[in-house]
């Protein structure tokens, strides 16, 4: 089992895998340019999870401070929305053959943000 941490900072994104046996196994940092919060948190999930899927991990469980993007996920959107590429991709990719699962958390009570300077 390992859990995705998905974090957003000022401009950009960070993310960890660490598995249940509670070491790191990789992380990322990226930045989305000239956008906004929700493309930042979006490309964070989605590139993420491409990782954990390339890394062969299997039963995942991804945690996001953004709780917009956990809904726009799990409820879907219209063909329209500005992200629905992105969100679509990662609607494929749960339904590969692993076990993942996509949680709302917030950023107060997520541990691992203490390991994210707020100002990068």
């Amino acid at each position: 089992m390992a859990v995705l941490l998905l974090i957003q900072g000022r401009q950009g994104s960070v993310a960890w895998c660490v598995t249940m046996m509670e070491y790191f196994n990789f992380g990322f940092y990226g930045s989305v340019g000239l956008s906004n919060i929700l493309h930042a948190e979006i490309q964070a999930l989605l590139v993420g999870i491409k990782l954990c899927w390339q890394a062969g991990l299997r039963k995942v469980m991804c945690f996001s401070d953004s709780l917009h993007v956990v809904q726009l996920v799990k409820e879907g959107t219209s063909l329209f929305h500005h992200y629905a590429n992105e969100l679509e991709i990662i609607r494929d990719f749960m339904k590969k053959d692993w076990t993942i699962s996509l949680h709302h958390t917030f950023r107060e009570g997520n541990i691992w943000q203490i390991y994210v300077p707020t100002d990068f």
